[in-house]
């Protein structure tokens, strides 16, 4: 078998460990794996930006070596990042981002690449840097193994586009992502939809443009943007991956899973499609089954504080309830700020009766989603069980005027309100029977409030 190219995409300020790197490649050039080039290989005499391209076209691995000078680079932005994507969607290549210093690099398009090293701690944190790049190394083998999958199924695509349309096309997906970016939706899918006018055949384009229609909530057009994806490049797994989220969107969950499974055959180093499913497995009861697909994308990125999550709903569903605290923990410790995670914590520990720590993590749920209607209600709940009446009544109308249906609220209002001896109680109560008029509790106690009943 022919060695595979592995085009490195680097800038000039880490070249430095662009050297490690090619050393420590060294092992997979001497197997005839591969063969590496980089820009520093252009030789004089050569046009640069046609070497470029012509490697970009030929290579089978892309790896982006990345840190705030590379993403802070317009040329390596719009062009090889670009044309690395277009590479990866059409299956004509794997494309990894290399992660070598502390920096803030999931944002679109990028954020769905494999990363390496897998934990993902930068390449200039790591105590032993050899040790970090011998898990690259590793990760590229892996990403070889993929790229063998992927070319066995490969369809032999159309003649290519002249090399002026490819720029143009390249540009326009460039200002079609950055209008993404600015959240400009109508703006981005006219630009991808330029593009596809000029190539319809253009895998990115595609891609990019099912993201934004499902942005829109306009599912339908997307699962349409993202068939035709996998019509292109049967080999896409982030298409299948997209299509899961827009299915269990849809709550059609079979069919989520199926997509889920797909994209991880194809990629089984997708840490989000086995987080996903097992979203999904939990949601569908298969409890076992969904920890197992978290626990495996843990392994992928130990950083996931979602799969923590995840893995203790399901333990609090199976009864284990010490041990999915345990879970939640651990995946506020990951993501201090993650409003929902402090929901469940708390919900969980109000179940168990600890209304201090219970309150102070609804607290923190409200303190980063302002807008957390059940948060409110939660909270008003807990505080009207310590007895703090006073405090839970605002926290009920906050809740109210966030969702004005929301019944529980205007019936646990009405309640606070007529044990505080407070005006409002009945109108509260008639309120939450308007919205559920079906309610018995809520009639039931709209009668004892009426004949003035205590202690309700």
């Amino acid at each position: 078998m022919e060695p595979v190219e592995v085009f490195i995409s680097f800038h000039e300020a880490d070249e430095e460990f662009l050297q490690d790197l090619e050393r420590h490649l060294g092992a997979l050039r001497r197997e005839r794996m591969i063969t590496c080039w980089h820009s520093r290989k252009i030789v004089a005499g050569e046009e640069r930006n046609a070497e470029i391209d012509k490697h970009l076209n030929q290579a089978g691995i892309i790896l982006l070596l990345m840190s705030s000078h590379f993403l802070d680079s317009e040329y390596h932005w719009t062009v090889e990042v670009t044309r690395a994507l277009e590479r990866n969607e059409s299956g004509k290549a794997r494309t990894t981002v290399v992660l070598l210093r502390l920096v803030d690099w999931e944002i679109k398009p990028i954020d769905r690449l494999p990363l390496l090293p897998r934990n993902r701690l930068p390449i200039k944190k790591w105590e032993d840097r050899d040790e970090a790049f011998v898990k690259v190394v590793n990760g590229i083998r892996e990403e070889l193994q993929c790229l063998a999958i992927s070319r066995a199924n490969y369809v032999v695509p159309e003649p290519m586009v002249d090399e002026k349309i490819q720029h143009q096309i390249t540009r326009l997906i460039n200002e079609g992502d950055r209008f993404y970016d600015q959240d400009k939706l109508e703006e981005a899918i006219y630009k991808y939809r330029e593009a596809l006018s000029l190539d319809f055949r253009n895998v990115l384009a595609h891609h990019n443009l099912g993201v934004v229609l499902a942005k829109q909530n306009n599912l339908e057009e997307a699962i349409l943007e993202f068939e035709q994806v996998i019509k292109l490049n049967p080999n896409d797994a982030d298409a299948y991956y997209n299509l899961g989220n827009i299915f269990k969107e849809k709550s059609e969950l079979e069919e989520a899973v199926e997509k889920y499974r797909k994209a991880i055959s194809i990629d089984p180093t997708n840490d989000d499609a086995h987080c996903n499913l097992g979203n999904v497995l939990r949601i569908q009861g298969e409890l076992n089954k969904a920890i197992l697909e978290c626990k495996i994308s843990l392994h992928l990125d130990p950083k996931k504080a979602i799969a923590h999550g995840i893995i203790g709903t399901a333990l609090k569903q199976k009864g284990k309830i010490e041990e999915a605290i345990l879970e939640y923990r651990k995946a506020l410790k990951l993501e201090s700020t993650n409003a929902k995670l402090h929901y469940n914590l708390a919900s969980i520990l109000d179940d168990q009766g600890n209304l201090e720590e219970a309150a102070s993590e609804y607290k923190k749920a409200i303190r980063y989603a302002p807008d957390y209607t059940k948060a409110y209600y939660s909270l008003g709940r807990v505080l009207y069980k310590q007895g703090k009446a006073d405090q839970a009544i605002p926290r009920y109308r906050k809740a109210i005027k966030l969702d004005p249906n929301y019944a529980i609220a205007y019936h646990e209002l009405g309640i606070a309100l007529h044990n505080q001896g407070k005006k409002g109680a009945i109108l509260a109560l008639k309120q939450a029977i308007v919205i559920e008029p079906n309610n018995t509790l809520f009639q039931k106690n709209l009668i004892a409030i009426s004949l003035g009943k205590k202690g309700i």
